[in-house]
């Protein structure tokens, strides 16, 4: 059993309570972070996306330390990496990892067993410039879809083949903004994804934030 963390930290206004429970052992230009099982136990792990460095799963002891900074598992490439999100692209139970990056190609990390390996499929192109991902089932066929976020470059999605993810991307939007930010979520009701977008301002982008609403499960979206 885990005992109760010391020193909480309280915001009075709500009533509630945080402790600092953990630190990670060293610094980095951390982008992203997202929790998930990797490795089966039953303790969410914590997967580090960091820029301009190798990324991290911290895997979590189950123990009043924590998550273990003794051994994570690493990435061989020092990537820009903006965002990773779990998600079982091939439904075998266990979370894979995918990772997406500005100055490079977007990696798929698979989970064998429990055991993530440290070789990536690449996702997409190398000149996408990819910010944000997430994993969702947008043609309801029971397996998960991933779309990328790319600054300049346009929002893709690519489905899922049954085994892994298409080499190519199965929908883009016609536009090419500097998207920093995707979500899934079903804005009508239907039963259907429906893609939501966040855009940055540049002199080359207005910065209007954009919701896709799915028309078919072919992948051919509008703008409501």
């Amino acid at each position: 059993m885990r005992s109760e963390p010391d020193f909480p930290q309280r915001d009075d206004r709500g009533g509630i309570a945080f402790s600092l429970a953990w630190t990670s052992d060293s610094n980095k230009q951390t982008e992203s972070v997202a929790w998930g099982d990797g490795n089966g136990d039953g303790w969410l792990d914590l997967a580090v996306g960091n820029s301009n460095d190798a990324n991290r799963i911290y895997w979590n002891t189950g123990r009043d330390d924590l998550l273990d900074k003794t051994a994570p598992w690493e990435t061989g490439a020092e990537m820009a990496t903006h965002s990773v999100a779990w998600g079982d692209v091939d439904n075998d139970s266990f979370l894979d990892l995918a990772v997406s990056n500005q100055n490079g190609v977007n990696q798929l990390y698979i989970n064998t067993d429990g055991k993530i390996t440290t070789t990536a499929r690449d996702i997409g192109s190398a000149d996408d410039k990819t910010f944000s991902l997430a994993w969702g089932d947008v043609n309801g066929d029971g397996w998960l879809d991933l779309v990328v976020g790319n600054f300049g470059t346009g929002t893709q999605i690519f489905t899922n083949t049954g085994v892994s993810l298409g080499t190519d991307p199965a929908w883009k939007s016609a536009d090419s903004n500097t998207t920093t930010s995707v979500a899934w979520g079903d804005m009508d009701g239907d039963g259907d994804l429906d893609l939501a977008v966040g855009n940055a301002v540049t002199p080359n982008s207005p910065g209007k934030n954009q919701i896709f609403v799915l028309v078919s499960n072919m992948v051919k979206w509008e703008k409501p």
